[in-house]
C-alpha cells in the first residue's frame, strides 16, 4: 500500500476572511458591483431597478441566481416592520439589507417588485446530472410573496423544478424583461465542500480533487452563461463575512476568474 504524500500549509501564509466594502465596476460595459455578505446586493438591486421602473413601469427583472445556496429564507421583516424600529429616521435601504441576512434577500426582492422570477442554478452534482433548475415565481407575473404579521414569506407552489432542456421555453415567457445576474463565489468553491480547509496538512490527492472541482465549476459556469440572456446588472458576492463560505485563500483568484469569464461572454 502506497504512502500518500502530505503537503504542509504554513499558517502564517494563510489569509483569513476579512470584510471588503462594496465595489462598483463594469464588466464588458455592464454595470456590476462586488459585495461581501450576499445580502448587500439588495440595496443595489433596489436602487438600480427603482431607476429602471421610472422608464419602463411594471417591468420587473428576471433573476439568474448562481449560488451553492438558494438564499430563499423566509419570515424576513417587511420595510413597514423595519420602519417601526427607525423612529424618526427615514428609510435607508442599506440598513434594511443588513437585517435580511445572507440567506434572506430574495423574498423581499420579489415582494417589492424588483424581480418577477428567479432561476436558481447551483453546482450541485445531482442537479447537474439530472439537468434540472429550480424556478421561483409565477409565469403570469403575480407576486409570489405575501406579508403576514409584518414578515415576508412565499405563497404555496411558488417553486418548481424544470429540466434544463426546457430553459429556453421558460425564458421565452420572460422575453422583454430586464435580466439580473447574481453570482455567489461559493458557486465555484464552497468551503463546506473543502472539508479539510484549515488543516495544517492536505493530501496531494485532495489538492488535485479541489482543483478538478474548481475547473469543473468554471466550465459549468461558462456553459450556463451561454444559455442565458445578457444581463442589465451583475452582482457578485465574495461571501467572506459574517460567515465565510468561500475559502479565503482563494477568493481573490476566484473573483478575478469569474469576472474574466463574464467579460469573455459579454464583450
Amino acid at each position: 500500500m502506497g504512502i500518500e504524500t502530505k503537503i504542509k500549509i504554513e499558517k502564517k501564509e494563510r489569509k483569513y476572511a476579512v470584510y471588503a466594502p462594496p465595489k462598483k465596476i463594469e464588466i464588458a460595459g455592464i454595470p456590476a458591483v462586488v459585495v461581501d455578505p450576499h445580502n448587500e446586493v439588495f440595496s443595489f438591486w433596489y436602487n438600480h431597478f427603482s431607476f429602471w421602473h421610472k422608464h419602463l413601469p411594471g417591468k420587473k427583472a428576471v433573476l439568474f441566481h448562481l449560488d451553492a445556496h438558494s438564499d430563499d429564507g423566509e419570515h424576513k421583516p417587511s420595510i413597514k416592520t423595519f420602519m417601526k424600529t427607525r423612529k424618526d429616521k427615514g428609510f435607508d435601504v442599506e440598513e434594511y439589507a443588513k437585517i435580511l441576512g445572507v440567506g434572506g434577500f430574495i423574498v423581499p426582492a420579489f415582494f417589492y417588485g424588483l424581480i418577477s422570477r428567479s432561476y436558481f442554478i447551483e453546482p450541485n452534482p445531482a442537479k447537474r446530472l439530472n439537468k434540472t433548475i429550480d424556478v421561483y415565481g409565477f409565469s403570469n407575473g403575480s407576486n409570489p410573496v405575501l406579508e403576514e404579521e409584518g414578515l415576508l414569506l412565499f405563497k404555496r407552489n411558488t417553486r418548481k423544478e424544470i429540466l434544463a432542456s426546457r430553459l429556453q421555453e421558460s425564458l421565452e415567457e420572460d422575453a422583454g424583461l430586464p435580466a439580473l445576474m447574481d453570482v455567489d463565489l461559493d458557486f465555484f468553491a464552497n468551503r463546506s465542500d473543502w472539508n479539510d480547509y484549515g488543516n495544517d496538512t492536505i493530501s496531494a490527492s485532495r489538492l488535485k480533487d479541489r482543483e478538478k472541482m474548481l475547473k469543473g465549476n468554471y466550465d459549468f459556469f461558462r456553459e450556463t452563461l451561454a444559455l442565458l440572456p445578457k444581463p442589465g446588472l451583475i452582482t457578485i458576492a465574495r461571501s467572506q463575512t459574517p460567515c465565510c463560505f468561500v475559502p479565503s485563500d482563494r477568493v481573490d483568484e476566484i473573483q478575478a476568474r469569474t469576472i474574466e469569464i463574464l467579460t469573455e461572454r459579454y464583450r
